[in-house]
């Protein structure tokens, strides 16, 4: 078995699994859509640079809103149809995330004993959170302690903002070493 290796970071995120999207292309989550769109739209205003910054920060807070209020519109529409599979809940998994996948205990995984489905969305604990949603195939040799998943599939914007909150993770965890020696 090869092994690959990259920078992972500890961190805790909601996870929950997606069968309905097992088949057919991954779509780009919402702000990635919304933010070229604002971008595109910010570029041909004649704005000065602080306030570009501010409209983008506003449409961020405005985003992070519509992104919880989506999230309650869910769980509401589960309540009144009663289906259970429509939306599953988010589950907190403990885990050490990087740019080509995670590795995650068995013990902390909340969705059995083998990963049925291999689709899920995640949300990166992000200014607005930043919901991903990938393809994931689990290494074959995964020890008998760990899940090693890797990205099969995954939206190019959703790769490069998990980098760039590892990055950043990356960052704060050397910051906190270097403030307690």
């Amino acid at each position: 078995m090869s092994e690959e290796i990259y920078f992972r970071v500890p961190v805790f995120l909601r996870v929950r699994t997606r069968r309905a999207l097992a088949k057919g292309p991954l779509s780009p989550s919402l702000l990635s859509t919304l933010r070229a769109d604002l971008e595109t739209q910010l570029q041909a205003c004649s704005l000065d640079v602080a306030e570009k910054e501010l409209t983008q920060k506003l449409f961020e807070l405005v985003l992070g809103v519509d992104v919880r209020l989506c999230r309650i519109e869910e769980q509401l529409e589960t309540i009144i149809s009663k289906e259970t599979e429509k939306f599953e809940k988010f589950k907190g998994v403990a885990m050490e995330l990087g740019a080509q996948g995670f590795l995650v205990n068995k013990s902390d995984w909340p969705f059995g004993a083998e990963p049925e489905s291999t689709t899920f969305e995640f949300l990166l604990p992000l200014v607005p959170e930043w919901s991903c949603l990938a393809r994931l195939s689990l290494i074959a040799g995964s020890s008998d302690e760990v899940f090693h998943f890797r990205f099969q599939e995954i939206h190019g914007d959703d790769r490069e903002m998990i980098h760039r909150y590892v990055r950043s993770r990356e960052r704060e965890l050397l910051r906190a070493r270097k403030a307690n020696a």
